[in-house]
């Protein structure tokens, strides 16, 4: 479950990640919600970098104990567009166990690798290669991932505005298709694409995504988004015979939120993978999913 759990949100700090990728006028007047959201993800497609910072929380039932579970996860990251060029570092605290891992992601000739540390043993580091071919073209092409929100789109209102660091903003209440996320796990891996069918059925189980965006009036990048997944957990807890969780008390104690804040766009980060990394990670199967051996 807490794998599950994990995977889950490192999913959907993908997805989010790609949607989220002066002069004082106002360029969401006039504008429907549709519009500002639409009008925000094209503009975040057109930067060359940025920043971000997410912290989740959550309060799940553990079906082995029958007790909700706290669980954070922190991270920062830095993401450089063309070539495509990240660092992440990922903390995960569970029941008080820790964890950490780092990532780093670059395009290669014809295919993208991604290394990652051990979250057990942080000085072992594995890496996955996935060609760089239409598909995945696809998938980082600021063009489709417009067109895949357009597409995923269910609602969007404006929720209300804030300042924040003497930057006005809009906030949008959005909703999205669960689709969105089973797009985002058809990347093809190192042996063999992962399968998706059983996926697309479990997360429409799980219902529509909602999310709050901060949008910055005066050049419409969306500096802050929040989501809630407590209800989608719970569809997902009640949906799956093999889970038969039907505590309605723990249920509605559940709790799963995360924040994510986008920053420093535009400033070229300094993106560097040690050469011991690229000298030492082992080749993962993701289609067999355990730390290669040395």
């Amino acid at each position: 479950m807490k794998k599950v759990t994990i995977s889950f949100f490192v999913l959907v700090l993908t997805f989010l990640c790609i949607i989220g990728g002066c002069a004082s006028k106002d360029l969401t007047e006039g504008k429907s919600a549709k519009d500002i959201i639409l009008a925000s993800t094209e503009a975040m497609q057109n930067i060359k970098s940025y920043s971000f910072n997410m912290e989740t929380a959550m309060s799940i039932p553990n079906p082995m104990t029958n007790k909700l579970e706290d669980m954070t996860m922190t991270g920062s990251g830095s993401i450089n567009m063309e070539p495509l060029k990240a660092h992440m570092d990922i903390n995960v605290d569970v029941q008080s166990q820790k964890m950490n891992t780092e990532m780093y992601i670059v395009t290669e000739e014809d295919k993208i690798v991604e290394y990652f540390s051990n979250p057990f043993v942080p000085q072992e580091w594995a890496k996955i290669e996935l060609p760089l071919n239409d598909q995945m073209n696809d998938m980082i092409n600021p063009a489709k991932s417009l067109e895949l929100l357009d597409e995923m789109l269910v609602d969007a209102s404006i929720a209300g505005e804030e300042t924040i660091d003497e930057k006005e903003m809009t906030i949008l209440e959005v909703t999205v298709k669960p689709e969105a996320l089973s797009k985002l796990m058809q990347m093809p891996t190192n042996s063999s694409a992962i399968p998706i069918d059983e996926v697309e059925e479990i997360l429409k189980t799980m219902g529509d995504m909602k999310y709050k965006a901060w949008v910055q009036k005066d050049n419409l990048m969306m500096t802050k988004m929040e989501i809630n997944f407590s209800d989608m957990l719970k569809n997902l807890l009640t949906s799956q015979p093999e889970m038969q969780f039907k505590d309605e008390t723990m249920l509605n104690e559940l709790n799963a939120t995360m924040t994510m804040n986008f920053n420093d766009f535009d400033k070229n980060n300094e993106i560097i993978i040690p050469e011991s990394i690229l000298e030492n990670a082992k080749l993962f199967d993701a289609m067999n999913p355990t730390m290669p051996n040395n």
